[in-house]
């Protein structure tokens, strides 16, 4: 996907970064509203929630790992409150059965830290993709698997992304 792509279909997308790294959280907010993306952040899942309930997000990209409330109950009360809300989560701390059980409560995407800021731009507006989509009548058809991209085994409408940093690790 080119970076014209990425830009126009992440124009169309709220996105809501949680992280409780300040870093990490600024870093994630400069790059998705650099991309053209509107984003809001949340320092925390209880932040995250209380901003969900007064504002709309197209995406939720949270961490896993933060104090209180976890990134994968973070995604489960998004998946009953929201529904049409697509969460995409992050971790340094990532393993198959994590992936699998984060994909399995519903995540669109199971991201690990470290990530190419790139290759994270391409997933989230794939992700986009399929929001615009439904949006506007279609369906989540299409969906291509790109580099270090598998289809969940059970589920076709989510893709297990990993960056290449982790690969080499």
């Amino acid at each position: 996907m080119s970076d014209t792509e990425t830009a126009s279909l992440l124009r169309d997308i709220r996105i809501l970064v949680v992280d409780d790294e300040p870093d990490l959280r600024m870093g994630l907010t400069r790059l998705l509203r650099s991309a053209g993306a509107a984003v809001s952040d949340a320092a925390s899942a209880e932040e995250a929630r209380a901003h969900l309930e007064n504002a709309t997000a197209d995406i939720v990209l949270s961490d896993i790992r933060m104090t209180g409330m976890t990134g994968v109950e973070l995604l489960r009360f998004v998946r009953t409150q929201f529904p049409a809300t697509e969460v995409a989560l992050m971790t340094a701390y990532g393993s198959i059965e994590l992936a699998v059980e984060c994909l399995q409560a519903g995540a669109a995407h199971f991201i690990t830290k470290p990530f190419d800021n790139d290759d994270l731009l391409t997933t989230l507006a794939r992700i986009g993709k399929a929001i615009v989509a439904g949006r506007s009548g279609g369906g989540r058809d299409g969906r291509m698997v790109g580099r270090g991209e598998q289809r969940h085994p059970e589920r076709n409408d989510c893709l297990l992304y990993t960056s290449d940093a982790a690969d080499e690790e």
